[in-house]
């Protein structure tokens, strides 16, 4: 018999469309239109929106975090969806339709051209994809400091990594590869660029 609570989360999602429920490890994945944006924790009673860095502030401001399967595992990108949110239809429209972005990006991302370029991988592709580079032609065209820039303004709080993944993927080395001058080169460009 289906818990309560799944059937509740499932009635207050119903405005997106027909949302179907997956059990899984011990729990329920949401998918809408065949794609996997929310988690449903039966033990908790607890609904988890797929999120990003972007949403940080917003989820701390209200008490939420991020899913944590079990005790010293690490975090997953869902989001507990707080009584604040969930009874407030518009907030937790706001957040399902966040929620559907960012799984769809990163979906995309999985396949991306981006994604396949040495040395960035499928996070560093959707924050790329999220600031509309989509390609290896528009990375190297705006150039690793403007994607940067891109990305961060964005919301989302990339490392520098991601800056020296990206000019690394460009010249065909591994970011850790690239020799700390031209790292220096790209941190006062950044410095330069803000």
């Amino acid at each position: 018999m289906p818990h309560r609570l799944l059937i509740e989360a499932l009635e207050r999602l119903a405005f997106l469309g027909e949302v179907v429920e997956k059990r899984m490890f011990g729990a329920y994945g949401f998918y809408l239109d065949g794609l996997f944006f929310a988690i449903f924790d039966p033990k908790d009673g607890r609904l988890y929106l797929r999120s990003d860095a972007t949403m940080s502030d917003e989820r701390e401001a209200v008490g939420s975090a991020l899913l944590r399967p079990g005790e010293g595992e690490a975090t997953m990108p869902y989001a507990w969806v707080p009584p604040a949110v969930l009874d407030d239809a518009r907030r937790l429209a706001a957040w399902a339709d966040r929620a559907l972005r960012i799984a769809r990006l990163n979906k995309e991302a999985d396949g991306s051209a981006l994604a396949r370029m040495r040395g960035l991988g499928k996070a560093s592709a959707a924050m790329l994809m999220d600031a509309g580079i989509r390609t290896p032609t528009e990375l190297r065209k705006i150039g690793p400091v403007a994607a940067y820039r891109a990305v961060e303004q964005l919301g989302h709080a990339p490392s520098r990594n991601l800056l020296w993944a990206m000019e690394g993927a460009l010249t065909g080395k591994m970011w850790n590869r690239l020799p700390a001058e031209r790292k220096a080169e790209l941190e006062a460009e950044l410095d330069a660029a803000r």
